[in-house]
């Protein structure tokens, strides 16, 4: 075993969880050897964490199941330790107001605010001046087919990245599941160095940098497999637990 390397990142959808297999529970969209992976990893002494774009309120459940008590959610908008909350960050009400002006410009697309309380869809039917009231919003999430080429955003310290190929995600510039990780390995007083990330999208490529060693999945994107330092098979081919045992984790 690589006796360097003591916590594991992964991302959900694609990474841990199969986008192949139809389930509302997360839980049974991870094979059985990603599952018997995690489990090796924890009785090896490497802590396993999930870092996702998706909220707290969903990751959650998913940790109960995986028998998990830290997580990054949101894209880094939120950091869990121990089951307690230790960071947040959210849009302010002006750059709700912002985006959604040019949100507006653009058709045939869903739109939810992913708030502390959960997803709150934004329709014809919800008034602008309503988002007066939305204090506590991690990220907008935006659903729509090429989204990537009609969402421009020129909203000062406003980013969109895309978490999967018809979804996108809006929030600061300043945060991303890296800062989420950098926080993580403070209090875990780790260096990047002792880190390993896996993740297959966009939002993944920020995470990579923040750790020495990065595996890509196989149905991952072309840009990060370009900076991954492995390329492992698909999530539905037992890419998580044959790039653990490349690197002699489990």
């Amino acid at each position: 075993m690589d006796s360097k390397i003591k916590i594991a990142f992964f991302d959900v959808d694609g990474t841990l969880a199969s986008n192949t297999i139809q389930s509302d529970n997360t839980f049974e969209r991870i094979s059985e050897s990603t599952k018997r992976a995690l489990e090796l990893l924890k009785e090896n002494g490497i802590i396993p964490v999930v870092a996702t774009g998706r909220g707290r309120l969903f990751v959650q459940p998913l940790i109960n199941d995986l028998q998990m008590d830290s997580f990054i959610a949101s894209n880094g908008l939120s950091v869990t330790y121990q089951n307690v909350e230790i960071f947040h960050n959210f849009l302010a009400v002006s750059q709700l107001h912002d985006i959604m002006n040019q949100l507006d410009k653009v058709n045939d697309i869903m739109i939810s605010l992913e708030t502390t309380k959960g997803n709150v869809f934004v329709d014809e039917t919800f008034s602008r001046s309503e988002l007066d009231r939305y204090t506590n919003v991690y990220q907008i999430i935006v659903v729509g087919k090429d989204i990537k080429d009609r969402v421009q955003l020129n909203v000062e310290e406003i980013k969109g990245i895309m978490v999967a190929p018809r979804v996108m995600n809006i929030l600061p510039t300043h945060i991303s599941k890296a800062k989420g990780i950098e926080k993580m390995l403070k209090i875990l007083h780790l260096t990047k160095e002792q880190a390993i990330a896996f993740g297959d999208e966009e939002n993944d490529l920020e995470m990579f940098k923040a750790v020495k060693t990065s595996v890509a999945m196989g149905n991952g994107v072309a840009a990060l497999k370009q900076i991954a330092t492995y390329i492992t098979t698909s999530v539905d081919e037992d890419g998580v637990y044959l790039a653990c045992k490349h690197f002699g984790l489990i």
